[in-house]
This record gives C-alpha cells, sequence and structure tokens, in this order.
C-alpha cells in the first residue's frame, strides 16, 4: 500500500517463488517474540542532556511483558473440493480468518481436489469491545499506538496451553460434523522450541498467504458454524449468561413473576450449577433457551400484552425450531442462534427495566425514599425545662418572660379546665388513641415538659352551633371539624341522627336482610358519583382497602401508585412513610404535579392496577398534612393549587391509555369541596370513587362506586378465584337510615346554594384576617381550599405550635394536629368567622408579648444548624450496645425492604 503500482508488479514473480520453495521444504509455523520497546522509554533530543541535568534511567523492567515466548494455536481446516473463486462460499465463515490458503488437486476443475485454510491463532484478545476501548483511551490521551498495543497484550494475554482441552474439544466436534477435517497444534507459553508444519504438495496452489493473527474468540464461533453445533465451553457461557439474565429478570420483576416462574428459574440456576461440562450443550437445548423464553412470558414487557406475548411466542418457536435442527443446511450454529434471539430479548427486557427502574427512582417522592432511613438514625431525647425556652437560643429576658408566660398560662388552665384536666389524666393510661394524639401535638423534643403542664384533651359535653360545651361548661369554638366530619353542621347532624333513628327503630338491627333505605341511597350515590355500583363498608378507611383490592383484582395487576405526603386512612398498605413498620412492596409514592410521575405511568401500565389521589393534596402537594409535630420552623406551605385540575386531566388521560384504573379518595374532600365532590370540583371523573365521613350523616360509613366490571369480586372464568369484600356492619339500618337523611339535605336545591355563600364567606374571612394579621405585624397568615383552612408562619421560629395554647385558652377548638388542617362548616354565619378573627388575632398578641415569636435575623439557616446540633449530640448520648443492635437490625430490615421493593 502506498507504493506506486510498478512496484507491485514482482508480487506474482514473490508468490511463484515462495511456492517452489514451499514444495522442496512443506509449510511451517513458528513463533517468535518480538522485544516491545517500554512505553515510558523517551528519545533525548541531540545534545538536550548537555544543556538540562537529565539522567539516563533504564525503565525495561518495569514495563516488560511478563512472559518468555508466545503461545500460538494453528487451527488446520481441509474441505474436500477446489478453493476457486465458485468454490469459496463453501469456507463460510473460516474465509476471512486464513492466513494461508492451499488448493492440492489437478487444474481440471472437475477433480476433486482438497482445500486447506491453516488458521492462526493469537494467544492474546484483539479487535474486541476491550481493546477497543483502550485503544480509544490511548487515542484520546494521545498517546503513542504502542501503549494501546502493550495494554491490551498484558491485560488479555493467556497461554493457549491451558485452553488445549476446550479447543482440540470444539475441532473434534467439526470433525465429526463430516463436513470437514479439523487440526490443531498448540503450543504453549513455556514450550522453548515448538513448530508445526505440513508437506506442501507439488501440484498444490497457493491462493493466500498471510501472518493475520486471530483471537480464540473469534475462531471458535467459526469451527462451531463448520459444525452446525454447538461446543460444551460455548454452551457452559451461554447457560452462565442466561442464568445470570434470568436472575437479574427475577431481581428487577420479583414482584411480577409467579411463584411457579420462580420456582423454575431457581431449577435452573440449580441445574446449571450440578451439571457436568460435557453436558451443558444438552442442557441449554433442552431446558435454558425453553426456561429463558418461557419466563420472558411473565414479564410486562410493555403495555399491551398481547404484543409482549406475540413476540415472546415468535421468539421461542425460533429458537426452537434452531434448537430441534432445523434449517441445518445453512450450516449455521443452530444453537448459538437460538442463544442470540433469546439474548436480544433478555438484553431488552433488562434494559427496558432499568430504564423504568431509573424513571420511578425520579419520580420517587423523597419522604417515601429516605423517610425509613432517617428513622433508623434519628434518636428519642427531650429538653429540660431550661432548654425547654431556649431552644432557639433567644436572649436571656426572652426566656425568663417566656417562662413566666408558659407558668401563668398552665395555672390558669388548671382553673379553666379542673374536670378535663382530671379524665384527661385517666384516659392518657387507659385510652391508646388518645396517648397517641397527646404526645404527637408538637414538636417530640417539647413533649415531655408540656405532659407535665398541659392536659390538652377536650372532655365534650354537648355541641351548640359551631361551638363545643366541655364537661367544665367552656365554650370552645370549634375550627377543627371533627377531622373534616362537620361539613353540615352540627344543629344539622343531630337532626339528621334523630329522624334516622325514627326510621330505623322498627327495624333494630338486623343485620342480612336490607332495609328499604339502602336502596334509596344507592340511587343517590348513582346520581352524586356518576358510577353504576355502590359498595358499603365501615369506614373510610375500608372503602380505601376495598378499592384497591378490586381494583387489583378485576385488572390482575398488583402495584398501586400513591402520591407523596397523601393520606388514605390508616391501613398500612397505603402508607409509605411514616406509621408502618411494615414493608410496602406493591406501591410506588410519586411525586404530585410532575410529569415524571407520568412517564412511570405510562412506562409501566402493565404493572399498575390502580392510581390512588386524595384531591385534598391540591392544598399542600407532595407535603404530608399540615401538623404541629412537625412545624419545627417556618416551614408549612399551604395554599390551593392552581394547576391541579389540570393535572387532574393530564393523569386521567394517561391512566386510560395506560389501562390503569383511577380512584378518588373522596373521604375526606367528598361533600366538602362540592356536592358532587372533588369530581365536580375538578372536571374530573374517576373510574372508582371513595366516600366516608359525612356520608353517614354523623354515623361512621364508608363507600365505594364504579362500573360493574371494576367493582365485581369473583371471575366468570375462574369460580374459584374471588376476592372477599364484605363486611358484618355494612348497610347497617340506622347507619343507611342517616345517610338517607344526609343525602336527601344534600339534593336539596338550597344546599347548593349554601356551599356557594360560605365557600364566599371563607374566601372574604381569609382576606380581611390576613389584612388585620398584616396590620398589625403578626407573623402569621390564614389559606383556605373551600371550607379547609391553615395557618401559615411568616417568620422562622421554634415555637409557633405555642399558638395552639393560647388559642384553646382564647376558646378555639382544634384538633391534636394543632394549626395544621382546620375546617370550617356550611352552618357558620358571618358572626361566628368575626369572632373567630377576633380570638385569632388576640391569641396571636400574646404569643408576641410573651417572646414566642422572636427570632434569630439571620433565618432559618440558624435553626436548621442547631437541630443538626441537637440531633448529633443526642446520638452521641444515646450510642449503647443496644442502640447499636436496633440500628443494624433495623438496617438489614431496611435493606431487605428495599430488595422486595426492588
Amino acid at each position: 500500500p502506498g507504493k506506486e503500482p510498478a512496484a507491485n508488479v514482482r508480487l506474482p514473480a514473490l508468490l511463484e517463488n515462495a511456492r517452489t520453495s514451499l514444495a522442496d521444504g512443506g509449510v511451517r509455523a513458528m513463533r517468535e517474540l518480538y522485544h516491545i520497546p517500554p512505553v515510558t522509554q523517551t528519545h533525548a533530543n541531540m545534545n538536550l542532556e548537555e544543556v538540562l541535568p537529565i539522567r539516563e534511567r533504564e525503565k525495561l523492567p518495569e514495563t516488560r511483558l511478563p512472559f518468555e515466548h508466545l503461545s500460538l494455536g494453528v487451527v488446520r481446516v481441509a474441505f474436500p473440493g477446489q478453493c476457486d473463486a465458485g468454490e469459496l462460499g463453501k469456507l463460510g465463515s473460516v474465509n476471512h480468518l486464513c492466513g494461508l490458503l492451499v488448493e492440492e488437486g489437478g487444474t481440471d476443475a472437475a477433480a476433486v481436489g482438497e482445500c486447506t485454510c491453516w488458521i492462526y491463532v493469537a494467544p492474546y484478545e484483539f479487535y474486541g469491545p476491550f481493546t477497543a476501548l483502550i485503544e480509544h483511551l490511548a487515542a484520546t490521551f494521545k498517546m503513542a499506538p504502542r501503549v494501546a498495543v502493550y495494554f491490551s497484550w498484558l491485560l488479555t494475554m493467556k497461554d493457549l496451553h491451558t485452553m488445549r482441552n476446550e479447543i482440540e474439544n470444539v475441532a473434534s466436534l467439526a470433525t465429526r460434523s463430516g463436513y470437514a477435517d479439523v487440526r490443531v497444534t498448540v503450543c504453549g507459553e513455556h514450550e522453548d522450541d515448538c513448530e508445526t508444519s505440513f508437506d506442501f504438495p507439488k501440484e498444490g496452489k497457493l491462493l493466500r498467504w498471510a501472518g493475520r493473527l486471530n483471537a480464540w474468540s473469534r475462531v471458535r464461533p467459526a469451527l462451531e458454524s463448520i459444525s452446525g453445533a454447538i461446543s460444551s465451553p460455548t454452551a457452559l457461557k451461554w447457560n452462565r449468561f442466561l442464568v445470570g439474565a434470568l436472575g437479574a429478570l427475577t431481581i428487577l420483576f420479583v414482584s411480577t413473576l409467579s411463584r411457579n416462574c420462580l420456582l423454575g428459574i431457581a431449577f435452573l440456576v440449580c441445574a446449571q450449577a450440578v451439571t457436568p461440562a460435557a453436558s451443558q450443550a444438552l442442557l441449554l437445548r433442552v431446558l435454558a433457551v425453553p426456561g429463558a423464553l418461557v419466563a420472558m412470558l411473565h414479564v410486562p414487557l410493555a403495555h399491551h400484552r398481547k404484543a409482549a406475548l406475540a413476540l415472546s411466542i415468535f421468539t421461542l418457536l425460533a429458537a426452537g425450531a434452531l434448537a430441534l435442527g432445523f434449517g441445518s443446511t445453512t450450516r449455521a450454529a443452530q444453537s448459538n442462534l437460538g442463544c442470540q434471539a433469546v439474548a436480544i430479548v433478555l438484553a431488552a427486557i433488562v434494559l427496558r427495566r432499568l430504564r423504568v427502574l431509573y424513571l420511578t427512582a425520579r419520580a420517587t417522592a423523597p419522604a417515601a425514599a429516605y423517610f425509613r432511613l432517617a428513622a433508623l438514625f434519628v434518636p428519642s431525647y427531650s429538653y429540660d425545662e431550661k432548654a425547654f425556652f431556649s431552644a432557639d437560643r433567644a436572649p436571656e429576658k426572652v426566656q425568663a418572660r417566656r417562662k413566666a408566660a408558659f407558668d401563668g398560662l398552665a395555672v390558669a388552665w388548671r382553673k379553666k379546665w379542673p374536670h378535663s384536666a382530671e379524665t384527661g389524666a385517666f384516659l392518657r393510661k387507659a385510652f391508646s388513641d388518645l396517648r397517641f394524639a397527646s404526645s404527637n401535638r408538637v414538636y417530640l423534643p417539647f413533649n415531655k415538659v408540656l405532659g407535665e403542664k398541659f392536659e390538652p384533651a377536650t372532655i365534650a359535653h354537648k355541641a351548640d352551633g359551631p361551638a363545643v360545651i366541655d364537661a367544665d361548661g367552656q365554650r370552645l369554638l370549634d375550627a377543627a371539624g371533627s377531622y373534616g366530619v362537620n361539613v353540615c353542621g352540627y344543629d344539622q347532624y343531630k337532626r339528621f341522627l334523630e329522624a334516622g333513628f325514627a326510621k330505623a327503630k322498627d327495624l333494630g338491627c338486623v343485620l342480612g336482610p336490607l332495609s328499604h333505605t339502602t336502596l334509596e341511597n344507592i340511587k343517590a350515590l348513582q346520581r352524586v358519583s356518576g358510577k353504576e355500583e355502590v359498595s358499603f363498608h365501615m369506614s373510610g378507611t375500608e372503602a380505601v382497602m376495598a378499592a384497591t383490592r378490586v381494583a387489583r383484582f378485576n385488572t390482575r395487576k398488583k402495584l398501586v401508585v400513591l402520591f407523596g405526603g397523601a393520606y388514605h386512612g390508616w391501613w398500612d398498605g397505603v402508607q409509605t412513610a411514616a406509621g408502618n413498620e411494615r414493608s410496602v412492596d406493591d406501591t410506588l409514592t410519586l411525586r404530585d404535579l410532575d410529569p415524571r410521575s407520568l412517564e412511570v405511568i405510562r412506562s409501566r401500565g402493565s404493572e399498575i392496577a390502580a392510581v390512588l389521589v386524595n384531591p385534598l393534596q391540591s392544598f399542600h402537594p407532595n407535603q404530608s398534612p399540615p401538623s404541629d409535630l412537625t412545624l419545627v420552623s417556618n416551614t408549612r406551605k399551604a395554599g390551593e393549587s392552581t394547576t391541579y385540575s389540570k393535572w387532574l386531566q393530564e393523569l386521567k388521560a394517561v391512566c386510560a391509555k395506560a389501562g390503569v384504573v383511577l380512584i378518588f379518595d373522596e373521604v375526606y374532600t367528598g361533600f366538602r369541596l362540592a356536592p358532587g365532590g372533588a369530581q365536580e370540583y375538578f372536571g374530573v371523573q374517576a373510574d372508582l370513587v371513595c366516600y366516608g365521613k359525612t356520608l353517614g350523616g354523623g354515623l361512621p360509613v364508608g363507600a365505594v362506586c364504579g362500573p360493574s366490571h371494576l367493582m365485581a369480586r369473583s371471575d366468570p372464568t375462574s369460580p374459584l378465584r374471588v376476592a372477599y369484600v364484605v363486611g358484618t356492619f355494612s348497610a347497617h339500618p340506622v347507619v343507611m337510615a342517616t345517610m338517607s337523611e344526609f343525602l336527601g339535605w344534600l339534593n336539596a336545591p338550597a344546599t347548593a346554594k349554601r356551599y356557594d355563600e360560605v365557600h364566599a364567606r371563607v374566601a372574604s374571612w381569609v382576606v380581611h384576617t390576613n389584612k388585620a394579621l398584616e396590620d398589625e405585624q403578626l407573623p402569621l397568615r390564614v389559606a383556605s381550599y373551600a371550607t379547609v383552612w391553615t395557618m401559615i408562619f411568616t417568620n422562622p421560629g421554634r415555637y409557633h405550635w405555642m399558638l395552639q395554647y393560647y388559642l384553646r385558652d382564647e376558646g378555639v377548638q382544634l384538633s391534636w394536629v394543632g394549626t395544621g388542617r382546620l375546617n370550617f362548616a356550611l352552618d357558620w354565619e358571618e358572626a361566628d368567622f368575626d369572632e373567630l378573627r377576633t380570638k385569632l388575632l388576640k391569641a396571636c398578641r400574646r404569643m408576641r408579648d410573651d417572646g414566642w415569636w422572636w427570632h434569630d435575623p439571620r433565618g432559618n439557616a440558624t435553626i436548621q444548624l442547631q437541630l443538626a446540633t441537637e440531633l448529633i449530640c443526642a446520638s452521641a448520648r444515646g450510642i449503647t450496645l443496644w442502640w447499636w443492635k436496633a440500628v443494624f437490625v433495623r438496617m438489614f430490615n431496611w435493606s431487605s425492604m428495599i430488595t422486595r421493593t426492588i
């Protein structure tokens, strides 16, 4: 190459001379090790050492290749027939590997003769992905080509003598095929003198003469292609690959694969481990390839199961035909092609799954991802009385003012609520529900001192309009709304209960036979929800449990998607952050209002049974329900999202396209946002809707509404496949009667007008209250979402939770979540709103005057640093042998949960 054409005229003469010399002495292959200059050797410029103090150093020892000789393999493949242009096709896959190509036989084209191909096998790899990477890196860093050669040799060199059995095995396999005669000579690395030769016949014709070296990884499949079979070493490698791929499938799809499929994969793994090398090819044909394909049938490849099934069946038939030997006249390696077909599909499945898991990780809500890990290390600690007032490092005067106000408030409470304090002390010991609520009112380190001074339990005596009269005769304006139940107003629920009991008193507690009001309620709920069927339950939590169960049953899929911070009841199947010790591996908790979550639903539609939405999250997307427990500073964010309606419409479209059931958990928002609930409020129709709380007209109830194909609890094609979703007290006559009264009130013409009036009053109250708070420079604002509202603090501080105690002292009833989530009822009049504003302003002034709202001008960063310091110090004090044991146990459980979730 690069020479003038005239310089190449001598080539035929050279070949003729070589042919003559070969005829006399035969053909000989021998190996010689050429010394490669050391990588670090450099050539000094002329006279440079006279200018610079350069000392010559010999660097050969540190770069010399670690072997004495190169091992060499020679494979001689003899085909019957001539090697002329018409017959070169019979060489097949070895043609491009031949270093010498010799044709024996007469000059007559009809003569049989023999075509012999010499293949030189090198002891190192080249032209592979690894060596290509080395060459790429060398070129990137502008190194000499010999650097790439050096490292390629150094890292891929191996003694062919150790592979002699494998080489001979493949050669004998090719010979047994009867298509060619294959002979092998291997010269080991430690053999001082080794050569191989054969006599060159006088009538032979030298067609090719080159010193091409080939890696064994390229020669082996070429010889297997000649034999039309697969060697045991190759089968072993394919088996290991397939078993590894099946193991990856098992890990990535453990929540999807059936038990029988998992047992089959375990059997394949054990069979591969114990099968002798000589039988690996049989194992590959009989078990590994079909087993991999059967596993693929159980994997959700795409959104459409039919497409996935068709692809898997096609691959199964193609691989089966090849494994059984059909089409052998093509002289192709049947099992190799079968394995390659399976490998491509398996690789596509695994890569797609990794992409899906990556998308899921990006869209996962942070709390669901990190809460369990944080729970391992966050210690339990409490403030003493001095630290209680100085948690924000306030000046001594401010601390003294706080303490005086705190002690004075405690004395006033004991005088105001002596009976409540006495009863509350007993209930704390005997009533675990109250004990739990009382211990979660404020940021945990403050609990100890607060519990010694205050008893916040309210022992109610009667309701008076929007207020509650407690056992001590104190009137408390109820801003909590009975956890969302009180939509109509307490007096209205009294009427529901009286009228309902009057309807049901003659029937009493007759269960099994249905009361006449059940039919009325079903028809009313069909109109409200727009759904075909209805089922009744005993609480909102049970309704959510029933909806998720029938969704999984009727879609035959496992996963349920939740959104970060959403609350769906106390059932541990839908609690993926706080409040659950069980590993929930059948749910995905994604980010609300995030396009990445939609991408996950699209990608995993074949796995996801339902998406569960609590429309109340429009008030605080991706955050847990507001509570004073988590109010460590002014970190609360709330306010109705302006994009939530559009988000729900996009979510509905994605779910419909992916075949995923959309469930609205309207236990809280149903009948509070609008007479038709969130479906009416946002203009989006869900597939299943859950109701509860106020629906019972003052009594506990839950309901699920949906189409018949999603509400089914039995499988017509499989009579033994059923979903038991029943309850003894479902559709209780008294509950049905009070529900009938509530639904009658809901459908009255005046009710819709009342909703609009109260929503307008709430919006006006928010504006005027915020204006008053701003005028007095108080660090508080209020925000509303229909009749749901909350308090937002504008300045950093560690004592915002104290406002709930001042509000209680001013006569405002709050729930155990404090200033977090509050509710107005539809019976609130303008005077009630004004009264609440007055009480709120008084409480805020007392908070400011008593020093609780002092704040460091450096802002939230100081508070975060203080919190981190407290946690570190508390951890250091709590580190004991028992603590380490507990941490290790929790870490093990957490890692196991992560594995199962993946």
